[in-house]
């Protein structure tokens, strides 16, 4: 079982589930994840996640990745919806995901469009 930001929650012996340690901004540019967990320490973490809808369970997709300032450009996927967002590296290193399937279509809504 899992807390509401994806960390293992021991079991009554004392057994912790295994989690990733595969980072957003590790994720492989194009392969889909999972998010898996999103790292509680900094409540403004946590509040960011959840406005760019990066919570347990969502779909995430490396669009792009910036040489320039590592930027990354990802592709959320909620129910019914994506929607592609930028945000930090610092960020992504923040939020754990694992491998999804990569053969599962992923439609991109742009930004004011």
């Amino acid at each position: 079982s899992r807390d509401p930001h994806g960390d293992p929650i021991p079991t009554k012996d004392g057994q912790v589930a295994p989690h990733s340690r595969l980072t957003l901004c590790e994720l492989s540019l194009g392969r889909i994840g999972r998010i898996e967990r999103v790292r509680d320490a900094d409540p403004a973490v946590l509040r960011r996640a959840a406005q760019l809808g990066l919570r347990p369970g969502a779909r995430v997709t490396v669009l792009a990745r910036s040489a320039e300032d590592g930027t990354l450009t990802v592709c959320v996927n909620a129910a019914t919806s994506s929607l592609e967002q930028v945000i930090d590296a610092a960020f992504a290193r923040e939020v754990f995901v694992v491998t999804a399937d990569a053969n599962t279509p992923v439609a991109v809504k742009r930004k004011g469009g």
